[in-house]
């Protein structure tokens, strides 16, 4: 009898873990639409890498050795390039052939517009007549779209198109400014002690090859422009990003791609809503911005307002001041040794042209990823203040990542709500949702759970000899910080000597900063089982 019993207990765990199997792979086959998208992505992704491995799209030799490049390398480039981050392992320009940069470049443009978004209007081209299900709408608001289903369709189209027809404007403009300026090649100044550092560069002789060459200056004007209107920091001028364009008249090119990124990171709803607002005042119509709009734009202000005097703060004080290496203090000597020429790396208006970059590269920070000098020049202070900003991100629904501006607005404004002794949280005369009050905490609390993860794996994945600069604690936050925020500035070559861990662990990062926590979290998540129709005893517990 006992045997039997087991026989049966046994028979009947078999059958609850096969049930237990089936029900999984049901719901495999049918999954959410967070889960639907994340595959999507996924597999978009894989695409992606494998082209990139692909003969005619690498440049083998020297460069790749050096840089260990493999299907991993790969496979981190196309995610980078899909989630708008601009984190690489090897350099763009010298270790993809043509075919290879055109790759991620649609992989650059699609994850800005958006994979389904792109889609849509493939398949709306073919069918025009056709109207899209319901199920379809619930897809594009998740990924592109606002809190309400209603206008989302009209809100996504003329956001892709007001996007492309910006694009197309500024690569005009960068085209002309990448032809005509005269931007030198950046090189390492020698011959003067102060100069021993290699963060320091002056500027050769030489050109950039776009100088005088209509078809470069084409091809890296539409790529630097698609980069940075979908925040994605790629760049085609090497391992120097725009250091030849920091001083004088090149700054010009560096007005149109910072004015570029600032509107990639406002998001498709804000963008829509400035529409209509100029379109209801030319039909004398009256026009009301939505909460989420006012908090957006006011949050961009507060943020860049706040992070820019904090920045020239920590870059003329403190630690920064008393190190002859920091940028404010770079002699503007030329290899030859004199002063104020074109070869020197600051051109003939020092002071001018060092404090535009500090303030450029500042605002690069929320999410575009380029910069016009080796960030190591800065202070850890204003390291540090980076990585808080890269943190924080962009507007939800645009080409930017990070936990969102509205997020961080809706957390800082309810722990000064709570402060105050008052419970409800409420803005320009409008109550928020007690639900988004708690999910924006979930949001900021698993963010930065998830960076403090990826930087312990990071910081002990990493395979190369030992640098202060390039393996200290704060380098490690910056770069897993970056891939969060989609932003891909780094502190030197960390990500080449990271083991397959460490990049496994950006590769997620950079994956949840494109698709935002609360539709990562989704997506992983089981589906809500029914309603209960009891409840557990309440009972509070001392916290704090």
């Amino acid at each position: 009898m006992i045997s039997k019993n087991k026989s049966k207990q046994n028979k009947n765990s078999s059958n609850n873990s096969n049930n237990k199997l089936k029900i999984w792979f049901k719901k495999f086959l049918r999954p959410n639409v967070f889960q639907f998208i994340l595959i999507w992505y996924l597999l978009f992704v894989f695409i992606g890498a494998g082209l990139l491995m692909a003969p005619f799209s690498i440049n083998w030799g020297k460069v790749t050795q050096e840089n260990h490049y493999n299907f991993m390398s790969a496979l981190f480039t196309a995610t980078s390039a899909f989630s708008d981050t601009g984190l690489v392992v090897t350099p763009t320009d010298t270790t993809f052939k043509p075919f290879g940069q055109v790759v991620i470049f649609f992989l650059i443009l699609v994850g800005g517009i958006g994979l389904i978004v792109v889609v849509l209007l493939v398949y709306k081209s073919f069918f025009p007549k056709r109207k899209l299900r319901f199920n379809t709408i619930v897809l594009l608001q998740s990924e592109r779209g606002s809190e309400t289903l209603n206008n989302t369709v009209r809100l996504i189209f003329s956001g892709v198109i007001f996007i492309l027809v910006v694009n197309f404007i500024c690569s005009i403009f960068l085209m002309f400014c990448f032809y005509y300026i005269p931007a030198r090649l950046p090189e390492q100044v020698a011959g003067l002690k102060i100069y021993k550092d290699p963060y320091f560069l002056g500027f050769s002789h030489k050109f950039e090859p776009v100088y005088h060459n209509w078809v470069l200056a084409f091809w890296n004007a539409l790529f630097d422009s698609v980069s940075s209107l979908d925040n994605a920091g790629f760049s085609l001028f090497g391992e120097s990003s725009l250091s030849a364009y920091r001083n004088g008249i090149g700054i010009s090119v560096q007005v149109i791609l910072m004015l570029e990124w600032m509107i990639g990171g406002l998001g498709f709803p804000v963008i829509y809503e400035t529409y209509q607002y100029f379109k209801s005042k030319f039909k004398k119509q009256p026009f009301k911005y939505s909460l989420f709009s006012k908090i957006c734009v006011i949050g961009i202000f507060l943020v860049i307002t706040t992070s820019t005097c904090l920045t020239y703060t920590f870059a003329y004080t403190g630690e920064s001041a008393a190190n002859p290496y920091s940028l404010i203090n770079v002699k503007n000597y030329s290899p030859s040794g004199k002063l104020n020429t074109i070869y020197s790396p600051w051109g003939i208006n020092p002071s001018v042209n060092k404090n535009w970059a500090i303030f450029w590269n500042c605002m690069s920070t929320r999410s575009a990823g380029f910069d016009s000098y080796n960030l190591n020049q800065d202070s850890e202070s204003n390291k540090i203040l980076y990585t808080i900003l890269m943190y924080i991100g962009s507007s939800p629904s645009s080409t930017g990542g990070g936990i969102r501006i509205t997020t961080f607005i809706i957390v800082m404004y309810a722990l000064f709500v709570k402060i105050k002794g008052q419970e409800k949280v409420s803005i320009f005369k409008k109550q928020i949702n007690p639900a988004t009050v708690s999910d924006s905490f979930l949001v900021f609390l698993f963010a930065i759970l998830l960076i403090l993860i990826s930087t312990f794996v990071v910081h002990f994945t990493f395979t190369g000899s030992y640098k202060s600069n390039l393996n200290s604690y704060v380098n490690d936050f910056f770069v897993v910080s970056s891939a969060f925020g989609t932003c891909g500035l780094s502190l030197g070559s960390l990500t080449n000597d990271l083991g397959w861990g460490g990049l496994l662990f950006l590769i997620i990062t950079m994956f949840i900063g494109q698709l935002g926590v609360g539709t990562a979290i989704l997506s992983v998540s089981r589906r809500r089982d029914k309603d209960k129709t009891y409840n557990w005893p309440i009972e509070d517990v001392r916290v704090g």
